[in-house]
């Protein structure tokens, strides 16, 4: 017999003696291990990460300024920065070329 359910006629190994019916055993591999954690997070929070995330953006990305940030703040903030108006006027939305599947941003993008 099965020495997981008692149920089932086990499996005969020469070595290892009687193991757990397939059954068992499939049912055994899709447990999930401590390494693969669920991610539980409210609605509530998820909706927030959504509508904060531009607080959060980076001014710029490897030193170019994204045009993102400067329609979110303006200029003003930007020269703050230490941007200059040439750098302002060249601005572009380099945060998007950099965004993946990957990132929590996305994630919580596409899943709402």
């Amino acid at each position: 017999m099965c020495p997981s359910c008692f149920k089932r006629k086990g499996i005969k190994h020469a070595t290892l003696g009687i193991l757990p019916c397939k059954v068992c055993q499939d049912k055994h591999n899709s447990l999930l291990s401590p390494s693969q954690s669920v991610e539980i997070i409210p609605e509530r929070i998820k909706a927030e990460r959504v509508e904060r995330a531009d607080s959060i953006l980076q001014p710029h990305v490897k030193g170019e300024l994204d045009k993102r940030y400067l329609d979110l703040w303006g200029a003003e903030v930007c020269k703050e920065k230490g941007f200059t108006d040439k750098e302002i006027k060249n601005a572009r939305y380099v945060s998007d070329d950099i965004r993946t599947e990957n990132t929590a941003l996305s994630y919580y993008k596409n899943r709402t």
